[in-house]
């Protein structure tokens, strides 16, 4: 009888190893996020989850979950309301006026705050009360869907809102919105369980006005127009197991670019950038085929997205099948510059180059060497 893929694993673990324990009392397999409102002049959301989740004991009674910022109006278990404490601890983490006023006691009561609402550690901001008509539900470890109404204010992280100050609609002014910050920053914008240790399938739904579009992980299933065609929906499937902190958006007035030379990927940019885009990207499926060849594997995911946008933290956030790049205005005046320093140097001399370099307020040692620089940065940020 030929070896199941479980079988060999069972074979090479140690005895008395029992493997990776969830500290969760329960399994997540899905999750919905979808959200239906946008508010560009607000920076606000509104919108809905909906998690699956198995129980793995019997006597499961509190769900907790992760959630920051968000303000959730409603909760509701198989159709049950259901009742339920949110509560941040980083938000206030020296309770009471304490003698202590040092670095020391802050970095502890942090670290405590921390710890407290550690999903490894079966912890969150969210804690649910499972309603008492489920507990025989529960008793028999069925399927349990939680289903939570959340908006989101002004966020201080998570999702950054870019609205440039000028006239016309928010598509001609390039207002647009990515999500943003390092690991376990998901629950900034919506309630999840925000570990990379929790891995579950996605759907996804953005609704947007007709002139946006919007940029998530998974396969793009289908865009469904409004009858008055003023906003769109469109619908996401991210059907390999992900964990939270993969998951992403970017919303805007992007100019799309299919990848010409791999038909799988697609490339995002703010309007007027799409000739510096295709120029920018030309070479991205030689890095698919060198990392494919290195690995001798696939690359996992049917697509590949990416965006680049602007005011972003770094210069690229990687996530499921998509990675979010900042729009690098810099290179084309970099370029520009040098090229007209040489022309500078060529027709009026050294001594009037050096004095536009001071003037410019450019450190010196960077033009004494720019030919190295230029062209290291121009590689860079060309071969992305």
């Amino acid at each position: 009888m030929p070896l199941t893929g479980v079988e060999p694993a069972r074979m090479n673990r140690k005895k008395g190893d029992k493997g990776f324990e969830s500290p969760r009392p329960y399994k997540l397999t899905h999750q919905v996020v979808c959200i239906n409102n946008i508010n560009f002049q607000r920076k606000s959301v509104v919108g809905f989850v909906e998690l699956t989740i198995f129980p793995t004991v019997a006597n499961l009674n509190r769900i907790k979950l992760n959630s920051k910022q968000c303000r959730i109006y409603r909760v509701r278990i198989n159709d049950l309301e259901a009742a339920f404490i949110y509560n941040d601890p980083t938000l206030e983490v020296c309770h009471s006026e304490s003698k202590q006023r040092n670095l020391n006691y802050f970095s502890n009561a942090y670290a405590a705050a921390v710890s407290a609402v550690d999903p490894d550690a079966g912890n969150g901001e969210l804690c649910i009360k499972v309603p008492s008509e489920l507990w025989k539900h529960v008793d028999e470890l069925k399927v349990l869907k939680i289903h939570i109404n959340f908006s989101l204010d002004q966020p201080k992280g998570g999702l950054h809102f870019v609205v440039p100050s000028v006239e016309g609609s928010m598509a001609e002014r390039g207002a647009h919105v990515f999500s943003c910050g390092y690991q376990n920053s998901t629950r900034f914008w919506f309630p999840c369980v925000d570990s990379y240790s929790e891995l579950c399938t996605w759907k996804l739904e953005f609704t947007v006005d007709a002139a946006m579009v919007a940029v998530s992980n998974g396969d793009l299933v289908e865009t469904v127009y409004t009858h008055d065609m003023r906003k769109k929906t469109f619908h996401y499937m991210l059907t390999i197991p992900t964990a939270a902190s993969n998951i992403s958006l970017a919303i805007g007035p992007f100019e799309i670019l299919v990848d010409p030379y791999m038909h799988e990927v697609t490339h995002f940019c703010l309007p007027q950038l799409l000739p510096l885009l295709k120029h920018t990207t030309s070479y991205l499926h030689e890095v698919f085929e060198f990392y494919e060849e290195i690995l001798t594997c696939r690359y996992p995911y049917s697509c590949f997205k990416t965006v680049f946008i602007d005011e972003a933290y770094v210069e690229v956030a990687a996530y499921a099948s998509m990675s979010i790049f900042r729009s690098d205005e810099w290179v084309l005046k970099g370029i520009s510059g040098y090229i007209y320093g040489l022309w500078m140097k060529k027709t009026f001399g050294v001594n009037e180059y050096r004095h536009w370099i001071k003037e410019s307020g450019f450190p010196s040692t960077l033009f004494n060497k720019a030919s190295t620089y230029t062209v290291l940065g121009i590689l860079q940020y060309v071969s992305v």
